[in-house]
């Protein structure tokens, strides 16, 4: 009895399934319920159904009972060649495994034994017509033997899934669509959506339908269709030719013009479609409009902008043009009235209408009455419109009773700004109250545009011929060549009659043929590239100024000056060039003759070394010659000429009285002259004498300072130096008669007679006089005397003691010629000190003199040093009258550095004098041998 019972239970189950399917109509519902069956039926602990795609190969766990909340809904198997339910699938038959741990036919997915799966039996599910649908599968914990009943039973129960998912799928794709259509009907807020029967009433009011024509949908519904037509279509007969269409060919465009529940206008582009049934009768219509009326009225709007663009640009002159926009916006606008005018001084000039039997108002009216907001307005350039003038709150009583005399009752005014100023004034004007839509406004700003420029390209035209006529009687008049070429050709467009006065060619034949090689004919062969490379820079927009020669017909050469600019068209492109040519002969001639005369001045200047100053007292800008930097001790432009430049090289203790002695030339309108010293960077100081004088104006005041200056420094130096060379000579005089006297007395007591004594006397005089021929010789032309020439020289002088003389030093060290004679003084005056005092008057003294020679000293220059050392000499007490009258030492100490920027020392030391001497010599080849 137990084969019998278990079919009935499974009986029971299909039973029980079928009535949950009636009851039920989701398919995840109704899977997972079959699978509680299914598995109760087999008696199993888990069940699934295995849902296939293709598309990826894979079988998704669609529905089940007694897997891990992570496995339905979510786990997809992999359907390889080695997967169980790939096989039921592709063989169409049930799969049996009573023990996977001993199948070697399939793999089996890990999440399986991770349940404890030990057998399972699958059989494939087919939908209506034999299309795979997915594997029911049965698996239990435990080794089993399912048998011929349960693959039978499997079986049965997937041939029951087959359809009941076919067709719920089916529910669930028409859900779907329905909810789809829904939405896009619910939120077609762009397009009007109607749907009506087969006598054209409507039905349905769907989409944007409401928001778009103004009909709710229980106004509209029942209506006709028609009433969304504009009345002139529906006289037309229009609504009934759409439909004829739709049912003659399935379908009728509709796009035009509709209307709105408030009887405005609507643009709807779409199509009206017959809805027939299945056998084809006629169930009515579906009218479906996009609204497109900014589109529309955009398109009418460029229309008529280009229109009236296209007749403007045909016309000439303000009037012509002003006539037909008038005219154009009158019938686009549907005004009564245009005009046109200008605003000046508050009033409304208008000087041109187009009016639709309105009176005229041509004339002057005062823009008063309409109140200071609307003056300010048309000042601003913005629109300025009023729907009903009768009931406008921003008119003042007199502006609308004004308006209204005027049989204006709606207006839209636009003021047209040329050039940052008002020029031109549109106004539209209607007799009755009229609302402005933001379309109309748009439009009449657009025509503004287009007007305005029109209107500009007029006033341009005219100021061009009034320009040009302006240019030929200027060009007629001037006595300089004005002239205009293409910028593209270069040919001459323009001559002015003064080419032939200049030029000496008459004008018609310089612009016959070709213009550019006339012009470069008569320009010298040297300047032609220069004159065609002027050209070529100006049509690339420069402006330039030529100089160049020409040679007359009549063979006369004459200088010429261009000065040539670009003239630029509407496109910002150089489309001409134009010129204004001088004859510069005279002043070429002037020129030279100028500059012949400041050579000459420059070269005087330069010749006598002056330093010119012109100081502008005013401004403060000073002018210096080159020399004049020169003896500042600047480089020539080093500094920017000013008063602080010249004081800052005033020698600082001369700098107060200089500036004394300027200003009071200036307060007292005296000469400036005045003698200062300046300080150059090397340390060197220089002698400048100045003298200038000042220019005022008639109150008196400074304006200009002008001068020179010379260097006088060699005659300060000179002067300085006769006065040490007379105060010398005296001296020398009276060293030279001591020094013969005792010359004359060491002779006598060492003269053996007479005769002995003449000799030795004649002969130390000789030495003497060979002295002052040394010391004479750069008289005679010799620019160089060695130094230790010069030292015999003095030394031999002095007579005996030679035994006692000891000299050290390379020879041939040449003396710059300014240094011999202060110099051969300075050694003359040691010498004779020590012939008097010192070591060459005492038998057990002794006199070493010591030099060398510093190729590169200070400042860069060869230096000598001299080193006068006295020895074993008795000097005289401390409280004894001094020996001599100090002037040698006055020479040594004092002149050689100011006269030779020498450096001495002189001391007096226990046993005799010590005296160091060292002074820049002349740059020439070292000596090369010692004494």
């Amino acid at each position: 009895m137990e084969y019998p019972s278990r079919l009935a239970e499974r009986q029971r189950v299909l039973a029980n399934f079928g009535d949950f399917v009636l009851d039920h109509d989701d398919l995840d519902e109704i899977l997972t319920k079959g699978c509680r069956l299914v598995a109760e039926a087999l008696d199993a602990d888990l069940a699934k159904i295995v849902e296939v795609d293709r598309n990826t190969n894979t079988g998704f766990i669609r529905a089940g009972i007694g897997w891990n909340s992570d496995i339905v809904g979510q786990v997809r198997v992999d359907l390889d060649e080695r997967s169980s339910e790939a096989y039921a699938i592709e063989c169409r038959k049930p799969v049996i495994t009573n023990d996977i741990e001993q199948e070697e036919r399939f793999a089996f997915p890990r999440f399986l034994r991770d349940h404890g799966v030990v057998a399972l039996v699958n059989v494939p599910i087919f939908l209506p017509g034999r299309v795979p649908y997915g594997i029911l599968q049965v698996d239990a914990r435990q080794p089993r033997d399912f048998d011929t009943q349960d693959i039978e039973f499997l079986k049965t129960y997937a041939m029951v899934l087959g359809p009941v998912i076919d067709r719920l799928k089916t529910v669930e794709n028409l859900k779907t669509s329905d909810e789809r259509l829904r939405l896009v009907v619910e939120n077609a807020k762009a397009y009007v959506l109607i749907v009506s029967d087969a006598e054209d009433r409507i039905t349905d009011w769907l989409g944007g339908s409401q928001d778009i024509l103004g009909w709710s949908a229980a106004e509209a519904i029942g209506q006709p269709a028609d009433i969304i037509f504009t009345d002139k279509d529906r006289a037309a007969g229009q609504p009934q030719h759409e439909l004829s269409v739709a049912i003659k060919e399935g379908s009728a465009i509709d796009a035009r013009w509709h209307r709105r529940k408030d009887g405005t206008k609507v643009y709807l582009d779409g199509q009206t479609i017959a809805l027939r049934g299945p056998g084809g009768n006629l169930r009515g219509y579906y009218k479906i409009g996009q609204d497109k009326t900014e589109r529309k009225l955009t398109e009418d709007r460029q229309a008529f902008i280009t229109e009236l663009s296209d007749g403007m640009r045909l016309l000439s002159g303000v009037d012509a043009i002003a006539a037909f926009a008038s005219q154009r916006v009158a019938r686009e606008m549907r005004a009564d009235r245009v005009v046109l005018g200008e605003i000046i001084s508050g009033k409304l000039h208008i000087q041109h209408e187009y009016g639709s039997g309105a009176p005229s108002i041509l004339g002057v009216h005062s823009l008063a009455p309409l109140g200071q907001n609307f003056v300010d307005a048309y000042r601003s350039g913005a629109l300025v419109a009023s729907d009903d003038v009768a009931a406008d709150p921003t008119l003042p009583e007199a502006g609308r009773e004004g308006l209204q005399k005027r049989g204006i009752q709606s207006f839209a005014d636009l003021v047209l700004v040329d050039r940052e100023r008002g020029v031109s004034f549109l106004g539209i004007q209607r007799r009755s109250a009229h609302h402005w839509t933001a379309a109309e406004n748009l439009l009449i700003r657009e025509t503004g545009d287009r007007l305005r420029s029109a209107l500009e390209r007029a006033r341009a035209e005219e100021a061009l011929h009034e320009s040009e006529s302006r240019l030929r009687q200027f060009g007629e008049a001037s006595s300089d060549v004005i002239w205009i070429r293409d910028a593209g050709s270069l040919q001459w467009e323009y001559l002015s009659p003064a080419f032939k006065a200049i030029y000496g060619l008459e004008v018609d034949t310089a612009l016959a043929g070709d213009t550019v090689a006339n012009w470069l004919g008569l320009i010298v062969a040297e300047d032609r590239e220069q004159a065609m490379a002027g050209i070529e820079q100006v049509r690339k927009g420069e402006q330039v100024v030529i100089e160049y020669r020409i040679e007359r017909p009549d063979g006369t050469m004459r200088w010429l000056r261009d000065t040539d600019f670009p003239i630029y068209g509407a496109d910002n492109r150089v489309i001409r060039i134009g010129g204004i040519g001088q004859d510069i002969t005279e002043v070429r001639l002037a020129q030279a003759r100028l500059e012949q005369s400041e050579e000459r001045l420059r070269s005087a200047v330069e010749v006598g070394r002056l330093g010119l100053w012109d100081w502008n007292v005013v401004t403060g800008d000073v002018h210096w010659s080159d020399e004049h930097f020169r003896m500042e001790g600047y480089e020539v432009g080093e500094v920017r000429p000013s008063y602080e430049a010249w004081i800052a090289r005033i020698h600082p203790e001369d700098s107060e009285a200089a500036e004394v002695a300027l200003r009071q030339a200036m307060e007292n309108g005296t000469e400036f002259v005045h003698e200062f010293r300046t300080l150059h960077p090397d340390g060197s100081v220089h002698w400048l004498h100045g003298r200038g004088r000042f220019f005022y104006d008639k109150f008196g005041k400074p304006l200009r300072m002008v001068g020179s200056m010379i260097d006088t420094t060699d005659r300060r130096e000179w002067e300085d130096r006769q006065k040490v060379l007379v105060a010398e000579l005296q001296h020398r005089t009276r060293n030279l008669i001591a020094v013969v006297r005792s010359t004359a007395d060491k002779t006598v007591r060492s003269s053996t007679d007479l005769d002995d004594f003449r000799k030795r006397f004649r002969d130390r005089l000789d030495a003497l006089a060979r002295v002052q021929g040394l010391l004479s010789r750069l008289k005679d032309g010799v620019d160089r005397v060695t130094f230790d020439e010069l030292l015999q020289s003095e030394l031999s002088a002095m007579g005996d003691g030679w035994d006692r003389i000891n000299l050290e030093g390379p020879s041939g060290i040449r003396l710059r010629s300014s240094t011999v004679q202060t110099l051969a003084m300075a050694l003359h005056e040691l010498a004779t000190t020590a012939v008097k005092y010192g070591a060459l008057s005492q038998q057990d003294a002794y006199l070493t003199v010591s030099w060398s020679f510093e190729p590169n000293g200070q400042n860069g220059r060869p230096w000598l040093h001299i080193d006068w050392r006295e020895t074993g000499v008795v000097m005289p007490d401390s409280d004894s009258k001094p020996q001599g009258t100090g002037q040698g030492r006055e020479l040594i100490e004092r002149a050689l550095p100011y006269q030779l920027g020498a450096k001495t020392t002189y001391d007096q030391t226990p046993d005799g004098v010590r005296c160091t001497v060292s002074i820049p010599v002349s740059n020439t080849t070292p000596p090369n041998g010692t004494r």
